[in-house]
């Protein structure tokens, strides 16, 4: 692009008449609306309860380092050294090869806002928490807040298409509403 249609662009033909700072806020305005648009998602981060896809979710159960695993992840589990500590995450596999159920360590007592880490440990794939109604909440908006990767100036190819069925009480319209804002 030549210098005389840059500053055509920015609405003056004489690029001599502009002062310095009439040229670097008109430049940053050009820039401004030159930008590549953000990157999103192609497919809503929280899907509501009642859709057809909900009921093939991977159940994300939050477990302390006293809670009970299943006899069939516990031997998993162990493999992997999962204790049920803050920010420990494991993938346990079905017998089909996919994804049975995920743990997620918990610690003494569990902290929704934990859960926004969870966007960039899984697998692409939707998922549903398991947790009591206003934990689940909770960790749905912190699940949200962990989506979020600032990509203005270069593009993320490796984040994983990760999403959560919304819990009881839980407005998934408006939390997409918000977290894509």
């Amino acid at each position: 692009i030549e210098l005389a249609t840059r500053f055509s662009d920015m609405g003056r033909t004489d690029p001599v008449s502009l002062s310095a700072e009439d040229s670097a806020l008109r430049v940053k305005h050009w820039l401004i609306r030159q930008r590549p648009a953000m990157s999103a998602l192609s497919l809503d981060p929280i899907i509501a309860a009642d859709s057809a896809e909900a009921a093939a979710a991977i159940p994300v159960r939050f477990v302390g380092s006293e809670g009970a695993i299943a006899e069939t992840a516990r031997v998993w589990s162990e493999r992997m050294g999962f204790k049920g500590k803050p920010g420990q995450v494991v993938v346990v596999p079905g017998a089909d090869g996919g994804i049975d159920h995920v743990l997620v360590g918990a610690g003494k007592t569990f902290d929704p806002i934990s859960a926004r880490a969870l966007p960039a440990r899984l697998p692409t794939g939707l998922y549903r928490l398991e947790a009591e109604p206003d934990d689940a909440r909770m960790a749905t908006l912190a699940f949200l807040l962990g989506r979020y990767a600032f990509d203005r100036y270069k593009a993320r190819t490796d984040v994983a298409e990760v999403r959560l069925v919304a819990p009881d009480g839980f407005d998934a319209e408006e939390a997409n509403r918000i977290a894509s804002a």
